[in-house]
């Protein structure tokens, strides 16, 4: 049987928004220059830099938008996955999969996932229908895989190795600040004893 996850979301969006950004801010750069009558060389070369690095801008963000995230995944009983983006479908067997993890929200941007295989690095949405139960049978048919910083209730269980699915310096910061205060409270009364 073939499970598939679909982010509806991930088709609509439109990879050359940075690409239409430039060419709307050429004009204003454009617009001294005619004001006060002609180019300098100076005008030309910021025109220059400025189209160039939005066209760098523009094609990174169209190429991570059209190879690197997943718009959907079929999973297969038998191992066989295939994971699609806007250009490519990856054809792989789960085993070939060997991490996926988890991204917190946070104020630059929203909880996301990111699976890992041979073949590279792809982004998941949150917005991808039922990802957890992808991540649920990933995990059964190849129990290898790395679940690096799922949260404790992600309704399944995390193996732990090697700090993988754990922040050890989260781990070691909370456990080490407890115990130095309770040395620190020991250490007044013990003070005040004598």
């Amino acid at each position: 049987m073939t499970h598939t996850y679909r982010d509806p979301e991930a088709r609509g969006q439109r990879p050359l928004a940075g690409l239409l950004l430039t060419l709307l801010v050429i004009p204003l750069l454009i617009l001294p220059a005619v004001v006060r009558g002609g180019f300098s060389s100076g005008d030309a070369l910021i025109l220059a830099v400025v189209t160039i690095l939005g066209l760098l801008v523009a094609g990174a963000v169209y190429r991570n938008q059209s190879f690197g995230v997943c718009s959907e995944i079929r999973l297969d009983d038998d191992g066989t996955c295939e994971l699609e983006t806007k250009r490519r479908v990856l054809r792989l067997h789960v085993h070939e999969i060997y991490a996926v993890r988890y991204h917190p929200e946070t104020d630059e941007s929203s909880e996301s996932y990111e699976i890992r295989c041979k073949d590279g690095k792809l982004h998941v949405e949150r917005t991808m229908t039922d990802f957890l139960d992808f991540v649920r049978r990933l995990k059964m048919l190849n129990p290898g895989v790395d679940l690096i910083r799922f949260p404790a209730d992600a309704g399944f269980a995390l193996e732990r190795t090697d700090g993988a699915g754990i922040d050890v310096g989260r781990f070691i910061r909370s456990a080490f600040f407890p115990a130095v205060v309770v040395l620190l409270l020991i250490w007044v009364a013990v003070q005040n004893g004598h």
